[in-house]
Formats: C-alpha cells, structure tokens, sequence
C-alpha cells in the first residue's frame, strides 16, 4: 500500500462514540459503583444498575478509539509534531479537572477522598501512577495506559512509523496472545500491558483497514489482526467477570458483555469500512469536546454531589442534577480553560523543543570540528 497517501477524513461518527463511553461510564458511576461498593453514593437505582453495570466497558471502547484515532494522527506527522499535539490536548484539561478534583476532596465534608498536597503535585504530571502515587480521582487510570501507548507510537516515530507498524502490530499482538497464556516475558509486560492492548491494537488494525478501502484494497492481515485481537479482549473481559462479582457483591452476565464488545468491534468494522457516513455529523464534533473534561471531573466531584444533594431531593432529581451540573462544567472547562491552555502548551513545548534541537546540533558540530580539527 501507499505509504504517502494523505487521509483528511473526519469521523464525526468517533466524537459521538466518544461521548456515550464517557457517559455510560458516568453512568456506571452514578447509578451502580457508587452505592454497589465502598458506600460512595448514599444513592440507589437497582433498576437502571441492572444496565448501567456494564458501563465500565466505555473504558475498553476508549481504548480502541485511541487505537484508531492516535494512529490516524501519527500516520503524517514526526514525533516533534506528535509530542506537541499529544500533551496539548492531555494537559490543559487535565490540570484544571486535577486542581478542581483535590480542592474539593480537601474542602468538601462529604467525601473520604482528601489527596495530600505532595500527591496532588505528583497528579499533575500525569506519571504519578508509575512511582506507586495513588489518583486523586480514581478514573486517572487509564490515562497510564493511555501513555503507554503513546510511547510506543512515539519510538515508532523515531524510527518510521509507517516502515515499520504493521510488524510491530502483529509482534505485539503475539507477546500479548503469550502472556495471557501464561508465559512471563520479563519487563515487556509492563510496557506492552496485555490486559489493555488487544483494544488499542483492534483500533490500530481498523485504521489500516480503513486506509486499505480508501486505494480499493483489501487488507486481510489487518483483518486477522483485529479478529485475534477481538477474541483476546473477549478472554480478558470474561476472565475480570469473578474479580467484579466478588468486589460489587453481585453477578455479571458473560452474554452480556460478549454481546457489548462484539458491538463495538462491529461499529468499528462499520467505519473502517465506510459504511457509517449516513451519520456522520459535524454536530457530533462538540459532543467529543465534551468527552474529555466530562470523563475527567466527574466521578469523585460527582460523588460529593449526590451526598450533598440526596436529603433534599428524591434519588432521580439529584441523578438529573448532578449530570447537569457535569455536562455544564466539561463544557465550561473546555470553553473557557482547555482551549486557551492548549495553545499555550502548544507554543511553549514547540519553543523548548526547538530550542532543544537548536542546542543539540549545535554540540554535534562542536564535536565534529574538534575531531576532525584534531
């Protein structure tokens, strides 16, 4: 295939995807983790948590979002431009949500969630997670995840990422077939993380196929990717099914969550192949600005909320509520911080950057006129 070609498509059909797994995921939160386990939320809806259980597999349609979407960024560009994009779009909001997150757990009666000034600090690098400093808001999870694999498209940048994903895909997606087996591979489970990366792979392998249709091509190992990668992320989701049960003190249906997964991995099938246009809409585009920030500051805040609001109103008002005040605020935070602080991030990290470079061919020339001068 063409390694040249150019690709401007915009999936407004991924904002909207976006958007429901950070909602189900709100969803799960408000309406069953938070009374289920560890007495978060004085508030219950055993009716809706008979759904909204599930809506923690948001998280595992991020993830193949990411797959498809990182890729598709990084497939034009070098890892100057990658970098800035990456941390232009990761930090703004995520400062802003942190800040918020730890002045409420330190201010707030009603919470059991109060980080230290030294872990707050630490939050804000986004890297806490790897030195064993816990989240100040619990869905910062995934965010180490998320990092993961932006590091390994990074080294794919440095070396060509175009020459050389295809194979790294496929040995990747044997060291997690491996490990799930059961063999240890000393240190790569920490970098390649098998739990999560069928999910990121699955996205990777739907943009080759997308790119694939765009030249009239059919690409059946891209195909093969996703379908072993389908049945490793169907296997770790399952194998998580006794860990949930003990945990929230009820049962979770196997079917059900096939059925979901298979859901996504089909919806995906579906855009790779272009046969999502007929909802393509630029409207959708601000609910994915909206995904982020909503993902980010809603489920420790959010928690304080309904313990504050639940003596003065019935279950299903402080639900509305507490989602209204969420979206209000992903919006504000996006409006009125996130953008503005992109474009400082984005300034300011292309300036050190080239100053870096700058720097560094400097000292290169320096070395070589003294060798070849001596």
């Amino acid at each position: 295939m063409r390694a040249d070609m150019k690709d401007k498509t915009r999936f407004f059909e991924i904002d909207l995807l976006r958007f429901i797994a950070a909602f189900a995921v709100l969803l799960f939160h408000y309406t069953f983790r938070g009374w289920a386990a560890n007495s978060l939320s004085p508030v219950s809806f055993p009716t809706l948590g008979l759904g909204s259980r599930y809506g923690y597999l948001g998280v595992d349609l991020f993830f193949i979002i990411s797959g498809f979407v990182i890729l598709m960024s990084a497939w034009d560009t070098n890892l100057r431009g990658f970098v800035i994009s990456r941390m232009a779009r990761l930090y703004p909001a995520y400062w802003i949500a942190c800040t918020l997150t730890a002045v409420v757990g330190i201010t707030a009666s009603m919470t059991r969630s109060q980080p230290s000034l030294g872990q707050y600090l630490a939050n804000l690098s986004m890297l806490h997670s790897f030195i064993g400093i816990p989240d100040v808001d619990g869905v910062y999870w995934s965010l180490a995840i998320e990092l993961k694999f932006y590091f390994l498209i990074a080294l794919l940048l440095c070396v060509g990422l175009q020459r050389y994903y295809r194979a790294f895909l496929g040995l990747w997606l044997v060291f997690t077939v491996l490990i799930r087996l059961g063999y240890e591979i000393k240190y790569l489970d920490f970098f390649l993380f098998p739990e999560w990366s069928a999910y990121f792979i699955a996205g990777s392998a739907f943009y080759l196929l997308h790119r694939a249709r765009l030249q009239n091509d059919t690409d059946w190992y891209a195909w093969l990717l996703v379908l072993v990668s389908y049945a490793c992320a169907i296997h770790v989701s399952l194998g998580t099914i006794p860990k949930s049960e003990r945990f929230f003190n009820t049962t979770f249906q196997p079917y059900v969550l096939v059925a979901l997964l298979s859901l996504f991995f089909a919806v995906f099938a579906a855009i790779a192949l272009g046969l999502t246009q007929f909802v393509r809409r630029p409207q959708f585009f601000v609910l994915g600005l909206l995904t982020y920030p909503l993902y980010l500051i809603h489920q420790n805040i959010g928690y304080v909320l309904f313990n504050y609001l639940h003596p003065i109103l019935n279950d299903e008002l402080v639900l509305f509520v507490v989602i209204g005040i969420m979206l209000s605020s992903a919006y504000a935070l996006h409006t009125y911080g996130e953008k503005t602080g992109a474009s400082v991030i984005r300034e300011t990290v292309a300036t050190l950057w080239d100053s870096a470079t700058r720097r560094l061919g400097a000292g290169v020339d320096s070395n070589a006129q003294q060798h070849s001068g001596g």
